[in-house]
């Protein structure tokens, strides 16, 4: 690796050719809704096509695969079918699909020919619109549906409400226009993203070379119960009675704020405690911060406390953990934590209900841990923290394309993007009464460049560099 502290993207000049076409933009002085803008409903712009439901028995392990909410974000458990069913039941690469219950928004469908579960639109659109614009559209209303979305216990909403839902389209040409430039701005914004992601998997790989698997103990490390190298304690409990006495209002971290690998620090809540439990509960720089459970994703997740945060305590759902750091450095447990190795250990000794499991303080004080070498640990330790440099500024540097993505956005759908001499393009089919159902062309064409997941080659043209790590 070359001495830099600086994640390359080989599309950099693209990147700062992009920030001065935006502001050109920004600076135009246009109108709110450009004239030859007209209002119309989703109804009249896609054809919303519902999936199918499917029972249990229907659900196969192989076969033409179903769409669910749950594989859009990612998840790698699938079902199956062998049913046959009408041709626009299917949807191929390249389709806009809409999930409208529970988790809503617009996607890019990059797999192979599929099925879709009933909670998800196949999204047709007419002639007079174009599919890059439509999913830029519809992610930029999805807020707002679900805030207009029905139910208690999953929200969702309905074909009706949606095919209702009033927008605003300009010509064939200007929707082209804007939709390019929020392609370009959209692609950073996930450049960021995955160069984060990628960067995730570097101090795992580290851990495994230097420690090797826990699992098999390889280097035959000697192991103790946590318990023998650690103070470990619970928090305090919220809703508690003091019957008069004295307290104070302090900071708290919640199992919201412990993540798998770090802490979500952007909502903190305040919690009324005695004094003394402040003192005694008051959080040190270096400490662990472990879930007991809940969501299975829940279970046993932890991260290190940085000090951020002066005067803060953690609530009983979260359990603390204080190294003895004359034979284990957090930075090695907190690493330990992320292995398959103590997720197993969780997941095996943990109370389990339906989609639910946690693990109480004695299991937690159970846990075997190995033991390297002080100076090993140490090492690791000056690694972690190079890394975390280089996460920092990751973070920042993915949060301000996020910010100018979601900027650019707003102004694009308040006909701040559009020119004074875009061409008018007759739209009728827009105002028309019924959806033209047009069967859909075969095309050979390759599918075109919309928000999907990284290819193998956008991923090399990522090179992760950290100093002193060649």
């Amino acid at each position: 690796m070359t001495d830099t502290n600086s994640c390359e993207i080989r599309d950099l000049d693209i990147v700062l050719n992009l920030k001065d076409e935006i502001m050109e933009y920004f600076n135009k002085k246009t109108d709110y809704k450009q004239p030859n803008w007209i209002k119309t409903t989703l109804g009249k712009c896609f054809r919303l096509i519902n999936g199918r439901a499917y029972s249990q028995v229907e659900m196969l392990n192989s076969g033409t695969p179903i769409i669910r909410i749950q594989n859009l974000h990612g998840s790698e458990k699938w079902y199956y079918s062998d049913l046959q069913l009408p041709e626009d039941q299917y949807c191929d690469k390249g389709d806009l699909l809409f999930a409208w219950s529970a988790t809503f928004g617009p996607f890019i469908w990059n797999g192979t020919k599929s099925i879709y579960h009933y909670h998800i639109w196949k999204v047709e659109p007419t002639p007079a619109i174009d599919k890059k614009f439509a999913y830029y559209l519809l992610t930029n209303i999805t807020t707002s549906i679900k805030a207009a979305s029905h139910g208690i216990s999953m929200l969702h909403m309905t074909k009706e409400g949606m095919e209702k839902w009033e927008v605003d389209i300009p010509p064939l040409p200007e929707q082209k226009r804007i939709a390019a430039i929020l392609e370009k701005c959209d692609r950073l914004r996930r450049t960021r993203r995955y160069s984060l992601q990628l960067s995730e998997t570097f101090l795992q790989s580290v851990f495994l070379e230097m420690f090797g698997d826990p699992v098999t103990n390889p280097m035959g490390w000697f192991i103790k119960n946590l318990d023998d190298v650690a103070d470990i304690a619970s928090g305090v409990t919220k809703g508690q009675k003091f019957n008069g006495k004295q307290t104070v209002q302090v900071p708290y971290m919640r199992v919201a704020n412990v993540q798998d690998g770090y802490l979500d620090l952007t909502d903190i809540k305040l919690i009324e405690a005695l004094p003394q439990e402040v003192e005694q509960l008051k959080l040190q720089k270096g400490d662990i911060l472990m879930t007991e459970g809940g969501d299975y994703d829940k279970l046993g997740r932890g991260a290190i406390w940085h000090g951020q945060i002066e005067n803060c305590i953690h609530q009983n759902h979260i359990f603390r953990v204080r190294t003895n750091r004359k034979i284990i450095l957090p930075e090695f447990f907190a690493k330990l934590l992320l292995t398959q190795y103590t997720k197993l250990y969780f997941l095996q000794c943990s109370k389990q209900t339906t989609n639910l499991a946690t693990i109480n303080m004695t299991q937690l004080k159970a846990l075997p841990v190995p033991l390297p070498p002080l100076p090993l640990q140490e090492k690791f330790a000056q690694i972690v923290q190079k890394h975390e440099r280089f996460r920092t500024q990751q973070r920042e540097a993915e949060r301000q394309a996020e910010h100018l993505f979601q900027t650019l956005l707003y102004r694009a759908f308040r006909g701040e993007l559009t020119s004074s001499d875009s061409n008018e393009l007759d739209i009728s089919a827009l105002s028309a009464e019924n959806h033209p159902q047009q069967p859909k062309p075969k095309s050979t064409d390759k599918p075109e460049n919309l928000p999907i997941p990284a290819t193998q080659p956008q991923i090399n043209a990522l090179q992760l560099t950290l100093p002193g790590l060649e």
